[in-house]
Parts: structure tokens; sequence; C-alpha cells
């Protein structure tokens, strides 16, 4: 089920992304990953799709995405502490990880920024908000 946000949002399908860029999704409402990674794909990004902390870690080492984007409350391993992980190892310590979250409280915000996010959104997914944070 598509929600209304993708319903209207101004994408373009086939409209290529800014070059080929590789993305993580990390989230573990498998409902909301598979649709928010088919959104980017039709968008032109290579896409992967990951449903916990654990399977997000496994894929972003074996696939190298220049863009993550991580659910903040997962099981076993939060968005919070699979960002601090990511971020100790050389491979993504310059990679673009945006935290996506139902949270709007300015105290996520916070805690995501000290965990090493680079941008914050808020579910539902805004996708031109997302465009926007992706893109830098």
């Amino acid at each position: 089920m598509i929600d209304d946000h993708l319903k209207s949002a101004p994408f373009v399908p086939g409209r290529p992304a800014l070059g080929t860029r590789r993305v993580l999704v990390v989230d573990d409402n498998k409902a909301a990953a598979l649709t928010l990674s088919w959104a980017l794909e039709l968008q032109g990004y290579e896409v992967f799709t990951a449903y916990d902390g654990r399977q997000g870690l496994t894929m972003a080492l074996r696939e190298q995405p220049d863009i993550l984007l991580l659910d903040i409350a997962m099981p076993e391993i939060n968005g919070y502490d699979l960002c601090r992980k990511l971020r100790s190892l050389p491979e993504f310590r310059h990679a673009r990880i945006i935290a996506q979250t139902g949270y709007s409280q300015d105290e996520f915000r916070r805690r995501s920024q000290e965990a090493g996010f680079d941008g914050y959104i808020v579910k539902p997914v805004d996708l031109q908000v997302l465009r926007t944070e992706i893109e830098g």
C-alpha cells in the first residue's frame, strides 16, 4: 500500500537522481522500508533495504552506500547506535546518514545530532524534504 505522501509526490518517475547514488534504507517496518525504497528507485537511485539494525550494518559493509536512511526506533540495534557504529568506521565517516523517525520532538533531533546523523526526517516522509536531505 502506498501512502498519501507517495501518491501526491512531485517526484517524476524515471527522472534520474544526480549521478548514480547508492542508498541503504533501514527500517523495521517492512511496508515503510519497501515503500520508501520503491520511491527512491523510481528516482534513479540504486537502493538496498534492510529490516533491522544488524542486517543494516551487514548490508552497509557489503554494499558501501553513499547515503543511509536509518529508522531510530528499531529493536536490538536502534538507529542511534547503528549511526555511531557506522561513523566509527573509516568508510562511513563521510557518508550521508539521515534519521527517519516518527519522533518530532527537539530531544530526538538533539540525540540524532550527537549520534552523528547529518539529517533528520519525520515520518511520514515528505519526498521533497527527503530529496533535499539526500542531496545535502
